[in-house]
């Protein structure tokens, strides 16, 4: 008999109605097997599958729970700091999670694929940590799992992240991804998924190769991409897509649809033709691609500089974390 394997990524999310309906499409194309739990204060209209649940709860509730965790008073300036707390969800909601084998967290701006396609391997060999990069991340429900968060070996201890109004990004490179490197967690790192970069309009995939004639699209529950290559049309599958700092139209049209820079288009089923190809890759050209990333790094720029000094040194410490994973 095939073993199944029940896992449970965590979300909270507050006070941003654009991504809570983004978040909810996605989780409602799921299906049955392990669970998601989304907590918000925001209204959800219809009904979600029966492994998607969705808590409602006040922020000062929230607040109060996580406190509760913690002999020292912890200090959450704002819903975005939720994100440093990530590594400590297992922890933190220990009972609510203790029927299944692996635990975990997720941004809200992704579009899930065929996840247990992905993740029965890694979870079958018994890994303690299952991709890394804190857009999806899930941990073996252990106590020293749970617990890894306290571990030595990141740039900023968790007391030192938790009691502070900075956000860290504390569930990535400086943070719990060091953390878990210095501790010599079994980790399946393989990078399954469609990191799109926010530094050009177009999308294009993070720490991957990429075509200037490619597009993203779901079909039937997979995530895939599309690209041209010597007038051959090759296809890639991801376990998600990371479309994080874009704004996208409330709703997904349908079973098969293209994934563009700011919208979603209808497909018919089926691999696309190199015709559909051009029309929807969005590419301009290699010089638009080259303005486009020379702004941003300005405006990264003018963002560094204008900040104040705690925050400069927070981001040299988080570059040079990253340094350690290249």
């Amino acid at each position: 008999m095939e073993a199944e394997y029940a896992s449970c990524p965590v979300e909270l999310l507050f006070r941003n109605p654009s991504q809570l309906l983004f978040a909810v499409a996605a989780l409602l194309r799921q299906k049955p097997g392990g669970g998601f739990y989304l907590f918000t204060d925001g209204e959800i209209r219809g009904a979600a599958p029966e492994n998607v649940h969705i808590v409602p709860v006040t922020w000062e509730e929230m607040v109060r729970t996580i406190q509760a965790g913690f002999p020292f008073p912890v200090n959450i300036s704002s819903p975005y700091k939720l994100t440093d707390f990530k590594p400590a969800y297992g922890y933190i909601f220990e009972e609510l999670l203790r029927p299944y084998d692996y635990w975990g967290y997720c941004d809200v701006d992704l579009l899930f694929g065929r996840l247990m396609h992905f993740l029965r391997e890694p979870m079958e060999a018994g890994r303690e940590q299952i991709y890394r990069l804190g857009h999806l991340t899930l941990y073996r429900n252990t106590p020293r799992m749970r617990q890894m968060f306290m571990q030595k070996g990141g740039k900023f201890s968790y007391r030192t992240v938790y009691s502070t109004p900075e956000c860290y990004s504390f569930d990535e490179h400086c943070g719990q991804m060091l953390i878990c490197k210095k501790q010599g967690v079994d980790t399946y790192a393989r990078e399954d998924m469609a990191d799109i970069s926010c530094r050009i309009k177009r999308l294009t995939a993070s720490r991957q190769p990429n075509a200037p004639c490619q597009v993203f699209y779901y079909e039937n529950g997979a995530v895939l991409r599309a690209w041209l290559d010597a007038g051959q049309v090759r296809t890639q599958e991801y376990v998600y897509i990371h479309v994080q700092k874009r704004r996208f139209q409330a709703g997904l049209p349908g079973d098969c649809f293209y994934i563009l820079s700011d919208r979603f288009v209808p497909k018919q089923p089926g691999i696309p033709t190199e015709e559909e190809l051009r029309r929807h890759s969005e590419f301009v050209s290699a010089e638009a691609d080259a303005a486009q990333l020379s702004a941003f790094r300005k405006g990264k720029l003018k963002q560094f500089f204008a900040s104040p000094l705690r925050q400069k040194w927070i981001w040299i410490n988080q570059k040079l974390a990253e340094r350690r994973f290249r």
